[in-house]
């Protein structure tokens, strides 16, 4: 996460992307999605801010599904509520991807 948030400072969000994308691949698959992770909040809020400053397209399901956890986060208290209420502010920033539909 210390390289991730690196590329952010230098102004790089598609790497800070890559590698928060990385990491929240792995956490998403345990038992509780993460959640229980010590510095998932940190990592979920670093993803969104890289999406949102890169314009870095994603699926509209997993937009959603960022805002619910940001949501449940902020209910049970978890991560510094600013960044949480940040992060949910900076959803309505990242693109979502185009769906192609048959012709």
């Amino acid at each position: 996460m210390i390289i991730a948030y690196s590329e952010l400072g230098r102004a790089n969000p598609a790497r800070a992307y890559e590698v928060f994308r990385g990491l929240y691949a792995e956490l998403s698959r345990r038992e509780d999605m993460g959640l229980n992770f010590r510095f998932f909040p940190r990592l979920l809020c670093g993803m969104v801010f890289s999406c949102s400053s890169g314009r870095i397209p994603q699926p509209e399901c997993e937009v959603s599904r960022w805002k619910w956890l940001l949501e449940r986060m902020l209910r049970e208290g978890r991560g510094k509520e600013k960044d949480v209420k940040n992060a949910l502010a900076c959803l309505a920033g990242i693109p979502l991807e185009a769906t192609q539909q048959a012709l």
